[in-house]
């Protein structure tokens, strides 16, 4: 008879069960596992590690010291063992060399001590919703891998999932930051988005906002000492004072662009007096990208397929690819909470196809001479004011198949497009022209085409450029009416000779078990911190991980609306 086969202990089994067996010897602190690290430097190798107060040669020595030799495989896995080194405060040396490290914003896999993270629940460190992961650690009876971290990071509750690199993932819309478009209940979300989605807008708000405050130039700091100057022979600074003091933009949104007018004060206490610097000035939210784009392989998917979700991401200034963390996050629009997470790696499947989406007319239930409510939802696209505003119609008077249309309020309409790089707006007014102007999701304006003064005729305003997600429709001296518009996504060579492209891919399985739904995709990117240790520190302060450069609202008179990436089916 042959004999049963031992199932082979998981690596996270494994630790508890060595952990277990070493629990009294009083040179293994604990066993965890990890990365092989080789003089220094981690490899790709998935190994045990033994945190070890010493290190032996011998097994003479090993049994003196009262603990058991580990052996070079455990449980088929191979051992790593690390000696622990207990740091103690030591004077500074003349030349210390530059003052750069680890700055808490790299995704690290295994995870390390110093690692950015934040907490999935509704509780935020403030004011921009994250914190340093301490480091990893086990219960010393039970083996169990625990994370270790301070309470103004991730509260006081425990047993709360915890994510890292920072991410916004958490509904929570904290005041970091005053957001006043129309009142205190001016943000109202699309509810066919994550939750999850909703995410932490306050908190990116705030670190972009701060961000922009401190600028990317120069560190407040240096500017202030090379301001003030290096204290004469005999003089020794005793401590430095920064002051920094910002006017909160009308949307301090991530990704959008926009400047705040910002004000450095700096005072360097010596020994024998202070010297203080000042300036005013504005600074501009340099974290935007100038467009992103989000496609898959295909358009429908069978259940248990897997889905390739390729992303670009265009910028105006020179960029490498690791130095974005790019995320895109999955959900059914039927379950919105459900949420995929799946990080993007450099890399291209394929050149995306055209895409167009397109109305012409109100459906129903619009009635013609009924004021409507905002925002107004029609297929892709979804149009808001900042006023009341009716539909009219059926028009063009005298033509076949006459519409119901939109009437153009004094302050505009303001509709939200698939991301795309072409529209055609079909209008119609009986007194004045009408302008149409295009913003990408940065808020810059990317073009605008404006009509001509032919009455109750149906006028096609084009815009052709680089990205287009919002719209502003004006004019008409209050008989401007908006009938259609047509979205198209395509591939041009102008746009792309202008800016730089960066291409990132991963993959998403479908289970068998879902349900056929329409999905979304939300493309989240953030900016990673690849300061070295030798980095000069000047270039080093002008690296600020974690800051997240994709605008991900749109703002509709007075609600932000999520802007999906891209869509496609589960059949």
């Amino acid at each position: 008879m042959s004999k049963k086969k031992t199932k082979r202990p998981t690596l996270v089994e494994a630790c508890k069960l060595e952990n277990t067996r070493l629990a009294d010897d009083p040179n293994v602190l604990c066993v965890g596992f990890g990365l092989r690290r080789r003089k220094g430097k981690i490899v790709e190798e998935v190994c045990l590690t033994y945190r070890v107060y010493s290190k032996f040669t011998k097994e003479s020595e090993i049994k003196a010291a009262g603990s058991k030799p580990i052996p070079k495989e455990i449980h088929g896995y191979p051992i790593d063992v690390l000696l622990i080194k207990e740091s103690r405060p030591s004077q500074c040396p003349d030349d210390p060399g530059a003052p750069t490290g680890d700055r808490g914003s790299r995704q690290e896999n295994p995870l390390v001590g110093g690692t950015s993270s934040t907490v999935l629940s509704d509780w935020h460190s403030f004011p921009t919703g994250y914190g340093t992961l301490g480091g990893i650690c086990f219960d010393r009876s039970t083996g169990d891998e625990m994370a270790l971290s301070n309470a103004h990071v991730w509260g006081e509750e425990t047993g709360k999932d915890v994510i890292q690199p920072w991410m916004p993932v958490d509904e929570y819309l904290e005041a970091a930051v005053k957001l006043f478009l129309c009142g205190a209940t001016a943000y109202l979300f699309d509810l066919v988005v994550p939750s999850p989605a909703t995410i932490g807008l306050g908190a990116a708000a705030a670190g972009a906002w701060i961000a922009a405050c401190v600028s990317d130039e120069e560190d407040p700091a240096r500017w202030g000492q090379r301001e003030t100057g290096a204290p004469p022979a005999g003089e020794r600074t005793e401590r430095e004072s920064i002051r920094l003091r910002a006017d909160v933009p009308p949307v301090p949104m991530a990704g959008r662009a926009y400047t705040t007018k910002t004000t450095w004060d700096y005072t360097r206490i010596t020994d024998q007096g202070d010297k203080s610097a000042s300036v005013t000035e504005d600074r501009r939210n340099k974290h935007v990208l100038m467009a992103k784009r989000v496609w898959t392989d295909e358009s429908q998917y069978g259940r248990g397929s897997q889905v390739h979700i390729c992303a670009e991401l265009i910028t105006q200034y020179s960029h490498k690819l690791q130095d974005f963390m790019v995320v895109a996050h999955c959900f059914p629009k039927s379950n919105p909470e459900d949420v995929y997470k799946r990080i993007l790696k450099p890399g291209l499947y394929k050149v995306y196809h055209e895409k167009t989406w397109s109305f012409y007319g109100f459906p129903p239930p619009a009635k013609p001479r009924e004021q409507t409510a905002l925002p107004v939802k029609v297929d892709a696209f979804q149009i808001g004011a900042t006023e009341a505003t009716y539909f009219a119609g059926p028009m063009p008077i005298g033509y076949p198949n006459p519409v119901t249309s939109l009437h153009i309020p004094a302050n505009g309409l303001y509709c939200t497009v698939p991301p795309c790089t072409k529209v055609i707006v079909k209008v119609l007014h009986t007194n004045q022209p009408i302008m149409v102007e295009a913003f990408n999701a940065a808020d810059l304006k990317t073009g605008q085409a404006t009509g001509t003064d032919d009455q109750g005729v149906v006028q096609e305003l084009t815009i052709d450029t680089f990205e287009i997600t919002t719209l502003k429709i004006t004019g008409g001296g209050g008989e401007g009416y908006l009938l259609g518009i047509t979205a198209e996504q395509t591939y041009t060579s102008d746009y792309h000779q202008k800016f730089q492209h960066l291409y990132y891919r991963g993959t998403l399985d479908l289970g068998v078990e879902m349900d056929p739904d329409e999905w979304g995709i939300v493309l989240y990117v953030q900016t990673v911190d690849n300061s070295g240790k030798d980095s000069d520190p000047i270039d080093a302060a002008k690296n600020i991980g974690g800051i997240v450069t994709s605008a991900n609202i749109s703002i509709i008179g007075c609600a932000a609306i999520m802007l999906l990436d891209h869509v496609f089916d589960v059949i």
